[in-house]
């Protein structure tokens, strides 16, 4: 089973590789569906393009690296799902060019379209999915699009770390709350579990980054310091310092530029800082 970047869930045979199923696990609007071979059927009026297009999902993908986790009691899957956009308007009389990238994309386009995308709020959300009944059977909204991995146990639990620090475990049933903790750094990485002389201990690894947020993109938000590694187990008594993140201010610039503001907006489109625009 897989949540792939493009918006569907897949199902395949593991013994034989043939497709069972792949059903939209969020907004999908680049493609109809998928066929019998796997292949998408793209959206004609997408592909169109006569101004530009706005995409879903974003080119970050609907779900990325972050491990999922399944429960085979439940029969459900656990992902963290980003619910995003990109923007793509063509570049006229575009050719590939080997020594640069091949995207087409035109990054000086300003239209309506892009100031439709510029309203559309990225959102975040933890999905249960019933791989067989091809549905969402519960959700959580997040604080932050981005999320971390799932980890699901025996127990009826589901842990997953949030871009605002806190592990939180769920009932994976209905995905009620049932507790949580402040680590003070944003989570992207999946809980794991351990036993050691009898006892269940559960870890993970908080730290946040990437480009979206180096960028300082919405999708991007989290909270940011120190990398730590937290174990945990019923009775735990341990504490964990605050992180005291300080950011010195910056210093204004001792030199004028001779650039206009023309000119600077050409270069910025010239030399990006990632392929989906200056969305933030």
């Amino acid at each position: 089973m897989q949540a792939n970047k493009n918006g569907f869930f897949y199902v395949v045979d593991r013994e034989k590789g043939a497709l069972l199923s792949a059903n939209a696990y969020t907004e999908v609007n680049w493609a109809t569906g998928i066929d019998s071979h796997g292949r998408p059927v793209e959206n004609a009026a997408i592909r169109a393009m006569k101004d530009a297009t706005i995409v879903r999902p974003s080119t970050e993908g609907a779900h990325n690296w972050n491990p999922i986790s399944f429960n085979p009691t439940t029969g459900l899957v656990y992902l963290s799902v980003l619910d995003s956009t990109s923007i793509h308007a063509a570049q006229r009389d575009w050719e590939i060019d080997f020594h640069d990238q091949t995207t087409g994309l035109d990054r000086a386009y300003r239209g309506p379209v892009r100031d439709q995308w510029l309203k559309i709020e990225s959102k975040g959300r933890l999905v249960a999915w019933d791989p067989v009944a091809h549905r969402e059977v519960w959700h959580a909204d997040q604080p932050f699009p981005r999320s971390g991995g799932t980890l699901s146990t025996a127990g009826n639990l589901v842990f997953q770390g949030r871009g605002d620090g806190k592990l939180v475990a769920y009932r994976a049933t209905d995905g009620k709350p049932l507790w949580e903790f402040d680590k003070g750094v944003g989570i992207m990485a999946g809980p794991m579990s351990y036993s050691v002389n009898g006892t269940q201990y559960v870890a993970v690894m908080a730290g946040w980054g990437g480009p979206t947020t180096l960028a300082n993109r919405p999708t991007g938000k989290g909270k940011i310091g120190p990398g730590r590694l937290a174990v945990f187990s019923i009775g735990g008594t341990a504490t964990l310092a605050r992180v005291e993140k300080t950011v010195p201010p910056v210093p204004m610039p001792t030199f004028k530029l001779a650039e206009s503001r023309s000119e600077i907006d050409k270069g910025s489109c010239a030399y990006p800082v990632d392929s989906t625009g200056p969305k933030g």
